[in-house]
């Protein structure tokens, strides 16, 4: 899993979000684990608490501007499917959002949740995922070469 920002959906009824998020890392591969810091007064940590279940969109450097545009709530038209203005959809084994232009993304079914003083340490078992974009099915290297990280924005923190 590269090291990067991602967008981190999250969902429970009629709420939906993303929300920018750099503090993801995955601490096992049998079973599949990762962990992601997230700030405990936002309203994904809510939604993430209230549904047991997130989703992690992978984005490429050319849209580093979704990195941005997520770092508030998202404006959600669940009419037209839209957060913030981009369309987006629910995957089909988890029911989390997904943004149309990810290049690859995680289902993430909660394990725990650690409470710390300004954030929570979200452990999750990734329960399903695609690599979207079939240009970076070829090797681990092309995705980890294209996704978006930290230091292709000017960004310092995301979670």
């Amino acid at each position: 899993m590269p090291s990067g920002i991602y967008l981190i959906g999250s969902c429970y009824e009629n709420a939906v979000n993303l929300m920018t998020i750099n503090w993801v890392t995955q601490i096992s591969s049998q079973p599949k684990i990762v962990v992601a810091g997230i700030e405990k007064s936002s309203h994904t940590m809510d939604l993430i608490e209230k549904s047991n279940k997130y989703s992690l969109n992978f984005i490429q450097m050319k849209d580093k501007v979704l990195a941005r545009t997520y770092a508030k709530a998202a404006v959600v038209d669940i009419e037209e499917m839209r957060l913030s203005g981009n369309k987006f959809y629910f995957t089909e084994s988890l029911k989390v959002p997904v943004l149309e232009s990810a290049v690859a993304y995680f289902e993430v079914s909660v394990i725990s949740i650690t409470n710390f003083s300004s954030h929570n340490a979200v452990f999750g078992e990734v329960v399903g995922g695609e690599i979207i974009d079939e240009s970076l099915k070829e090797s681990q290297g092309e995705l980890s070469s294209k996704v978006l990280k930290m230091s292709d924005t000017k960004m310092h923190y995301g979670g």
